[in-house]
C-alpha cells in the first residue's frame, strides 16, 4: 500500500499493489479515502482483501456413502450466500494516531466494525475488484515539512531546499520544479534522510517563478509524503543613468537592462520624494532594454527602476542611483 501523493484533508490517493497467483506482473488498484478537515495525518493506513484462497489436498476423496443431499430450497441457499461477505473487495482504512490494534497476521479486519486505536475510529473505503483478495498489510503514514532558503530569488539563482520527515530515519528526498504557466514538473534535486529525519538539498538556477514539490518516497515500512511551496524569481535589474552631476534644468537620460531580455510588463522609473518612492515613468522593455528621461530638481535625487512583474516573473527593483542638480 502507498499513497503516492501524500496524505492531506479532503479525498486522497491510496494505490493498493496486488500479487495474482501465476501472473507475474503486479497489480494496482486505486483507492479514495477522504480525510474530514481538522483530522490528525499522521497514523497508520491498512489495506485488506475480504476473502481467502485455500488449497485442496487434490485427492479428490470422499465418503463411500455417496454425496449428501441438500434439502434446503433454492431460496434457502440465495438467502444464505447474499448475507455472506463478498470475496473480491479490497478495504482501505486510515487509522489517525496510530495502527490498529489487531495483528495483521490475524486475517482481514471485519468491514462492520472499525479495529485499531482502543476508540476504534477509523476512515475508510472500499474497492470491487474482479479478483478473490486475500492478505492484508498496515504502514504508518510520515510527515515532510519542507521550506526554502528564501521566497524570492534573483533571475539563474539557486535555492536551497531543507526540512524534516517525521516517521523515519532513512528513505530519499525528491524535489520537482515546476515553472509557472507549465505543466510539467521536472526532478532538479534529490537528498537522503538522516537517522533524525532531516535533509538538505539545492535546486540550481531557477529561471522563471516555480511551484516545487518536495517528496518523500516512503520505505518499506513507512508510507511516503510531500509538502510543496513557491519560490518567485524576479529578474536582475540594473539601472544606468547619462550623467551623476547636472546644473538645473538639465535632463537626465536612465537606461534599465533586464535579465532575462525576455522579461514582458512594465519598467517603472521612481524617485524618492518625502520618504517615498515616486513614480516618474512607465516604459515597456524592448529586448530587455527600457528608458525614460527626467529633468530633476535641484538637490541630490535618488532614483531606481522597478519591474512590476509577468509572464512568470516576480517584481524586482535596481539599486539606487543618485543625481546631483547644482544651481
Amino acid at each position: 500500500v502507498d499513497t503516492p501523493n501524500g496524505l492531506a484533508w479532503g479525498d486522497n490517493r491510496v494505490r493498493v499493489t496486488l500479487a495474482e497467483q501465476g501472473v507475474r506482473e503486479d497489480r494496482t488498484l486505486d483507492v479514495t479515502v477522504t480525510i474530514p478537515a481538522g483530522t490528525p495525518l499522521t497514523g497508520a493506513i491498512q489495506a485488506a482483501g475480504t476473502g481467502s484462497i485455500t488449497e485442496g489436498d487434490g485427492s479428490g476423496s470422499g465418503s463411500s456413502s455417496g454425496p449428501s443431499v441438500d434439502r434446503r430450497t433454492v431460496a434457502e441457499v440465495v438467502e444464505e450466500l447474499s448475507g455472506l461477505t463478498p470475496m473480491n473487495l479490497v478495504t482501505v482504512k486510515y487509522f489517525p494516531g496510530g495502527a490498529p490494534d489487531e495483528d495483521p497476521m490475524d486475517g482481514p479486519p471485519s468491514l462492520d466494525t472499525p479495529a485499531g486505536l482502543g476508540s476504534s475510529v477509523s476512515i475508510g473505503a472500499t474497492e470491487t475488484t474482479r479478483w478473490v483478495v486475500a492478505g492484508n498489510v498496515t504502514k504508518c503514514t510520515s510527515m515532510l515539512f519542507a521550506s526554502p532558503s528564501d521566497r524570492v530569488i534573483r533571475y539563474g539563482s539557486s535555492v536551497g531546499v531543507s526540512g524534516r520527515v517525521v516517521g523515519a530515519g532513512a528513505g530519499a528526498i525528491e524535489v520537482y520544479r515546476r515553472y509557472v504557466g507549465d505543466s510539467t514538473e521536472t526532478l532538479v534535486a534529490t537528498a537522503s534522510v538522516s537517522p533524525t529525519g532531516g535533509f538538505r538539498t539545492v535546486v540550481e538556477g531557477l529561471e522563471r517563478s516555480s511551484a516545487i514539490r518536495v517528496r518523500f518516497t516512503g520505505t518499506p515500512e513507512v508510507l511516503g509524503s510531500e509538502s510543496r511551496f513557491t519560490v518567485k524569481v524576479a529578474p536582475r535589474v540594473a539601472l544606468v543613468s547619462s550623467a551623476t552631476s547636472v546644473r538645473a534644468g538639465t535632463s537626465v537620460r536612465f537606461t534599465a537592462r533586464l535579465t532575462p531580455a525576455g522579461a514582458t510588463g512594465l519598467v517603472a522609473f521612481e524617485r524618492m520624494s518625502g520618504g517615498r518612492w515616486v513614480r516618474f515613468a512607465a516604459v515597456t522593455p524592448t529586448g530587455g532594454r527600457a528608458s525614460a528621461t527626467w529633468t530633476p530638481p535641484l538637490g541630490v535625487q535618488k532614483i531606481r527602476a522597478r519591474y512590476l512583474g509577468g509572464d512568470g516573473l516576480a517584481a524586482g527593483a535596481s539599486a539606487t542611483v543618485s543625481v546631483r542638480v547644482r544651481p
